[in-house]
């Protein structure tokens, strides 16, 4: 224990390594409680297990792109390397789109709250009316 040396750490092949925690850590602390997910809509909170996210995927943008934003853990997994997925995302609510998966909690367990048939998901919808923009504003 005291004698012996510390077996030096191997990189993890993935690159996401002591950078990326870095990075996750502080859009951990940037997020305010009940903010969407962009994959599945449901809100995300500090007890839920968070990972950091690439909106431009690393496959495409290189291994070397910076995360810029949390997903719940299942729907990151879910999502994968993004790309064609991206269509098909809970939170776009259309026909083909993925099952949102159960949101997992750090202590263990899922969080029930937003069961995936439930799931609250209006924050992220398409509007089922069109939007009349109205102007004030006129051309002289």
């Amino acid at each position: 224990m005291h004698g012996e040396p510390e077996k030096p750490k191997q990189p993890r092949r993935d690159g996401m390594g002591w950078r990326h925690q870095k990075i996750r850590r502080a859009l951990n602390a940037q997020l305010k409680d009940g903010e969407p997910c962009w994959w599945c809509g449901r809100p995300m909170h500090r007890e839920h297990v968070l990972h950091a996210d690439h909106s431009k995927s690393r496959k495409y943008a290189g291994i070397y792109a910076k995360a810029d934003r949390l997903l719940h853990g299942a729907c990151n997994e879910q999502r994968g390397a993004g790309g064609e997925r991206d269509k098909r995302r809970p939170a776009l609510n259309l026909p083909d789109s993925y099952e949102p998966k159960p949101i997992r909690l750090k202590a263990g367990g899922t969080d029930t709250r937003y069961d995936a048939k439930t799931a609250p998901r209006s924050a992220v919808e398409r509007p089922t009316e069109p939007r009349v923009h109205t102007s004030t504003f006129t051309w002289r």
